[in-house]
């Protein structure tokens, strides 16, 4: 599949990928873009006008920030195989910010996807949205491809989401 991502310029973009292209470096993911730094939530970042790249090999189950050079808005392109969802997992550990990608290639219900947990604290888009099942909000009403998101869980148990429930049609 092809997949476009948006990338709005002066913010901070959290982006993901719902595929894994044959070359899964952060230089060949980003290189028709104009990136100013890209990070993950491990620490990794790629800065491309500076020569540091610390990420190498994306792991497209996680999430990235990405932040443009420039003024104008870009897209970035990936074609690549598409996740088996009952395959693929997304690991969220306890106790820190994680940074997760959403691997569905359509959008689904927030609620819906992290119905079968209860220790999930917090979900954040990077526009502000949120869901935080513990006190009822759900600003955050859809996840959706291309998106990264924020996830921070209560408690020390680490969560694997494995399978994601399909839509019902």
């Amino acid at each position: 599949i092809t997949q476009e991502v948006a990338v709005s310029a002066l913010s901070m973009n959290a982006v993901s990928f719902s595929s894994t292209p044959e070359d899964a470096a952060a230089s060949s993911v980003f290189s028709n873009n104009d990136i100013l730094i890209s990070s993950n939530d491990a620490g990794q970042y790629y800065a491309p006008n500076f020569g540091v790249d610390l990420i190498g090999d994306m792991d497209f189950t996680r999430g990235y920030n990405v932040f443009l050079t420039g003024t104008a808005d870009q897209t970035i392109v990936v074609e690549g195989i598409p996740f088996d969802l009952e395959e693929s997992s997304v690991m969220v550990a306890a106790l820190q910010n994680n940074l997760i990608g959403y691997l569905p290639t359509e959008c689904m219900d927030t609620e819906y996807i992290f119905a079968d947990y209860d220790n999930i604290l917090i979900v954040k888009d990077d526009s502000g949205n949120y869901y935080a099942p513990n006190f009822g909000v759900a600003i955050l009403d859809e996840m959706c491809p291309g998106e990264g998101y924020e996830i921070f869980l209560t408690g020390t148990e680490d969560i694997e989401q494995r399978g994601l429930p399909q839509r019902a049609a």
